[in-house]
């Protein structure tokens, strides 16, 4: 019998856990999303599109989101968006960054 994984109250074999993780190709795409009043989209096809004006920290948080939402596509909105900001944290606090001179912009909970 195949080891269970619990995330919060979903209950995922590792079989399938890691199955889902493994055929996702993502593809990045940049560009204004303003019409689409989105910081990022992901579509089914696996490609994600990020607003290319946005900058360091919210950038690498959207990226994260939209990845978030192809890899567990039944996970609600709150829990993609606990998952991106815990991820984005954990990447950012080892120093990641994207060499830009912009100010930064909010999380989605308001936090730098």
């Amino acid at each position: 019998m195949g080891t269970t994984l619990k995330l919060k109250t979903k209950e995922y074999t590792k079989e399938k856990f890691y199955d889902n993780l493994l055929r996702v190709k993502i593809k990045v795409k940049y560009k204004k999303l303003g019409k689409e009043r989105a910081w990022g989209l992901a579509d089914s096809d696996g490609t994600v599109y990020i607003d290319s004006r946005l900058k360091g920290k919210k950038a690498l948080e959207i990226l994260i989101h939209e990845c978030v939402h192809l890899l567990w596509k039944e996970e609600n909105e709150e829990e993609v968006i606990s998952k991106s900001i815990s991820l984005c944290n954990a990447i950012w606090n080892q120093r990641y960054r994207r060499i830009e001179e912009d100010k930064e912009q909010l999380l989605q909970d308001g936090t730098l």
